[in-house]
C-alpha cells in the first residue's frame, strides 16, 4: 500500500483537475448556447421589424405608381 500511496495520489489529483476542467466547459458550452439563443431572438426580432417595414413600402410604391399613371394619362386625355 506504500509503494502505491503516491500513484494514488497523483491519480485522485488529476481526476479532481479533470472533474474541474469538465465543469468549466460545461459552462462555456451553456454560456455559448445562451448566447446563441440570444442571438437567434434579435436576429428574428430584426426580421420581424423588417417584415413590418415591408407592406407600406411595397404600397407606397404601388400606389404612387398607380396613382401617377393615372394621373398622367387622365391628363393626356383631356388635351
Amino acid at each position: 500500500y506504500e509503494l502505491l500511496k503516491p500513484t494514488l495520489f497523483s491519480l485522485r489529483s488529476a481526476y479532481e483537475s479533470q472533474t474541474k476542467e469538465v465543469a468549466e466547459l460545461r459552462n462555456a458550452v451553456r454560456l455559448q448556447a445562451l448566447q446563441i439563443q440570444v442571438q437567434k431572438q434579435n436576429f428574428e426580432a430584426a426580421i420581424s421589424e423588417e417584415r413590418r417595414k415591408w407592406p407600406f413600402w411595397k404600397g407606397f410604391k404601388w400606389g404612387f405608381g398607380v396613382g401617377f399613371g393615372t394621373g398622367f394619362l387622365t391628363g393626356l386625355s383631356a388635351h
